[in-house]
């Protein structure tokens, strides 16, 4: 029984040995691939690498990583590297840079020394956490903390007003009719003349709705006056009216003279719009599914770019 123990007690320190010094080679390994994938500007084997990289909007050129240190901490090794590297102009920049690497998922998990002190402050200081404070990163974070929870706050708070605005806009009736009154003249040309435009908004949600508008009325130079305008050109309008719970506004609009062809060339678009990024934040709580709140929380999707207008065309 004592030789057991004995053995017992000589083996186990062995194997520590022999499972850091595993941990370290495999983080030997992922940073010099790294470092080969970022030299060949090998975009897909820095993401496989290092997936987190995608929320950097720049990141070290290399020549080569030197690492000066490393530290094992259960499935991570901590490496404290020196990065290298020459600008086209022969000046020689030395970088000292942290990897966090997994063992477990053998890749690079964060960094440290991506971003300066200017950029982590500024991060720090956005206004985009005053609205998602729980995602702030704290002082003692890694660079992808700020990055990718900048990132994912930004992206939902674009996603919540765009889900906040289809919700709405779902709710929204428009109904449209054009009617006109078609005739012959001089027994060959075809002409219109009362042109009559009518326009009703139903707002059929239970909430007071106010709505942006863009009237691209091109050469008719006509108007709805139950909408407040804030811009009028000779190209169209646009301003904005406000509904309350299941209340229409109706409008119509008659063309004096007579035209060579119905209208075809004029479209009015549409959208709910919010004061503040709270109130599409309850209009979304209220009204989305479970579905949708979950892409919004995850801040995955990007919908920067992305509008939901309703499109009147006539």
């Amino acid at each position: 029984m004592r030789k057991i123990t004995i053995m017992a007690i000589l083996v186990l320190p062995l194997m520590m040995t022999s499972c850091t010094k595993a941990k370290k080679e495999l983080a030997v390994k992922i940073i010099d691939s790294y470092s080969q994938a970022v030299r060949e500007e090998d975009e897909l084997m820095m993401l496989k690498l290092f997936p987190d990289i995608k929320y950097f909007d720049e990141y070290p050129k290399v020549d080569k990583i030197v690492i000066n240190e490393m530290q094992v901490d259960k499935d991570n090794v901590i490496s404290l590297c020196t990065l290298f590297y020459e600008t086209g102009l022969g000046k020689q920049i030395e970088q000292e840079i942290k990897f966090l690497i997994s063992t477990k998922d053998s890749s690079i998990a964060n960094v440290e020394g991506f971003l300066t002190r200017k950029d982590r402050n500024s991060i720090l200081e956005s206004n985009i956490f005053e609205i998602f404070p729980e995602l702030k990163p704290s002082e003692s974070d890694m660079d992808v903390n700020f990055v990718k929870n900048q990132t994912i706050a930004v992206n939902r708070r674009f996603a919540y007003e765009y889900y906040a605005t289809k919700t709405l806009g779902e709710k929204t009736k428009v109904d449209l009719d054009v009617s006109f009154n078609k005739y012959s003249k001089y027994g060959i040309l075809t002409y219109y003349n009362k042109v009559k435009i009518t326009l009703s908004i139903t707002n059929n949600s239970d909430d007071t709705c106010r709505y942006s508008y863009n009237d691209n009325n091109f050469e008719y130079h006509y108007s709805f006056p139950k909408f407040s305008k804030t811009v009028d050109t000779s190209s169209g309008s646009s301003g904005y009216f406000i509904l309350g719970p299941s209340e229409t506004i109706y409008q119509e609009f008659i063309f004096k003279g007579e035209f060579m062809y119905p209208l075809d060339k004029s479209d009015i678009k549409i959208k709910p719009v919010f004061e503040s990024i709270n109130d599409a934040i309850k209009i979304v709580d209220k009204y989305c599914t479970e579905a949708e709140k979950q892409v919004i929380l995850s801040g995955e999707e990007n919908l920067w770019d992305e509008t939901y207008e309703y499109s009147i065309e006539f």
